[in-house]
């Protein structure tokens, strides 16, 4: 069936994410600011990858999910646990990151919802 056909495309969030951040590099958006949600998005697909089944798509993600991964980040209790540079630590994560990584998940998902 082509995408013709298909009125209802099914769309990746690995692949929303990059229509995303092309999106917001042909709206002149900085490199340094595209990274940074790069990076932050990054955290969130790995979260979803490990709590939801193999085919989610991106049709199927609510704000259920971005609360789960805040809430999941706000648990933590070792920073650094996958920095190439820093040994692991006992502590919480700063409360500025955990809201920096919400604003990006919110702003993609504003995205989302805009394009349908």
């Amino acid at each position: 069936m082509s995408a013709r056909e298909n009125k209802f495309m099914t769309i990746s969030l690995e692949r929303g994410i990059e229509l995303y951040l092309a999106t917001l590099a042909t709206e002149g958006k900085s490199p340094r600011y595209i990274g940074w949600l790069k990076d932050r998005l990054r955290y969130f697909t790995n979260f979803m990858r490990q709590t939801q089944e193999e085919g989610f798509i991106l049709q199927d993600l609510d704000v259920e999910h971005g609360r789960g991964f805040l809430r999941e980040l706000m648990g933590r209790d070792v920073k650094y646990g996958t920095h190439p540079m820093s040994k692991p630590r006992s502590g919480k994560l700063a409360i500025q990151y955990i809201h920096g990584c919400g604003r990006a998940v919110r702003s993609f998902s504003s995205w989302a919802a805009e394009e349908g």
